[in-house]
């Protein structure tokens, strides 16, 4: 059976195509660490070529995770973490202005605020709730999409983008391989990839839509549900 790219489909309500939101991603990965921009490039290349192997992928994931947090954490010592993270947010800002969630003032104001703020655990929590901005809005227009294969690309990367604001960088990295593989068309490989992480590909994806729909029709009647209400619908009260 032919494999059938979605990469290129025009996604309604974001007026960008699949694979535009897959880079935007993709470079917020890169911004965390080049090993990782690495690992998916090559994941990329054998997922062509059709000799991707899930097992071997899992455990590079697992030793690359851990020297990358290493190095990281090196960084954060010889520059100082809060300008590292500062880096991160500016970066997330932008792309919460290109895709509509932050006015241009908005993002002038918080570059401005930045400037004074050096708590480690405020910046941290600035960067967790833009992750958590980004996964909203792909959460909601992915339940919109009548193609399945790009709803459950864009469903996986919202649970990239939140695993990583969890500091779960396995699953993150997981359901970003994934998310890559059924853009490609490659579902088999997709299924595989979260199953290996204790999930299932159309249960999740399904989930979240019945998250989507139940915030909806809350705030049609004035009830908004907070970030912290969706985690843990998804995740229960050990996120």
């Amino acid at each position: 059976m032919p494999q059938v790219s979605a990469l290129d489909i025009n996604i309604a309500g974001l007026n960008r195509r699949l694979s535009d939101v897959i880079d935007t991603v993709r470079n917020l990965i890169a911004h965390h660490s080049e090993g990782f921009n690495k690992f998916i490039e090559n994941f990329e290349r054998e997922l062509a070529s059709g000799t991707v192997n899930i097992d071997d992928y899992c455990n590079n994931a697992k030793d690359l995770i851990r020297d990358e947090i290493q190095n990281l954490n090196n960084l954060a010592q010889v520059e100082g973490k809060g300008q590292v993270l500062k880096s991160t947010l500016l970066t997330l800002m932008e792309v919460l202005r290109r895709y509509g969630l932050l006015k241009p003032g908005e993002v002038e104001e918080l570059e401005a605020e930045l400037e004074n703020v050096n708590d480690v655990n405020e910046l941290l929590t600035a960067i967790n709730g833009a992750y958590g901005m980004l996964a909203s809005l792909l959460h909601r227009v992915a339940c919109e999409q009548e193609d399945t294969n790009v709803r459950y690309s864009l469903v996986l990367l919202a649970e990239s983008l939140i695993n990583f604001s969890l500091g779960a960088s396995l699953p993150a990295m997981a359901y970003f391989l994934a998310s890559l593989a059924i853009a490609h068309g490659r579902k088999n490989i997709a299924t595989a990839l979260t199953k290996k992480i204790g999930d299932d590909l159309e249960q999740m994806a399904s989930f979240a839509c019945g998250v989507v729909k139940a915030a909806k029709f809350l705030e049609e009647r004035g009830i908004y549900l907070s970030g912290e209400d969706t985690l843990i619908a998804r995740y229960g009260n050990n996120y």
